[in-house]
């Protein structure tokens, strides 16, 4: 093998090395964007659920770190969202449902691109593999 073909070898070794790691890169996005399109979907059920309650309702409400109090509903049709910096607006229930369904919409459109994204790595992956596999053919011959 001349110094250019070993040149070339190791280049798209490495080729294949950051494509692979670009892979796993997208692969823990597409774990965190799946995580957040199901809690999303959790809390556009909930809104609905909400909006079916009557006012009065006991009902166990969260303060966090899986520690519930036990509360009256006096509302069904506002909520508080959070909108950054610890800044929260009310808002009819429907309005917070549409939001969900929005930043839904937004995740599912980020999770199709990355998966374009996964299948073109894809495919320049095995290419180059099949590249590499052809180069160590011919070397074990000669």
């Amino acid at each position: 093998m001349s110094q250019k073909e070993q040149k070339e070898f190791e280049e798209k070794v490495v080729e294949l090395n950051l494509l692979n790691a670009r892979m796993q890169e997208l692969e823990q996005q597409m774990q965190i964007i799946e995580k957040q399109i199901s809690e999303l979907h959790t809390v556009y059920t909930a809104l609905k659920e909400l909006e079916e309650t009557n006012t009065e309702t006991e009902m166990l409400s969260s303060i966090g770190q899986n520690v519930f109090v036990k509360a009256k509903l006096q509302d069904n049709q506002e909520v508080c969202m959070d909108v950054g910096a610890k800044v929260f607006v009310k808002k009819t229930v429907q309005e917070a449902k549409d939001i969900i369904t929005k930043k839904t919409d937004e995740f599912i459109d980020i999770r199709e691109n990355a998966t374009k994204q996964l299948q073109f790595i894809a495919e320049q992956m095995l290419t180059l593999e099949n590249d590499l596999r052809k180069e160590q053919s011919r070397l074990s011959r000669e």
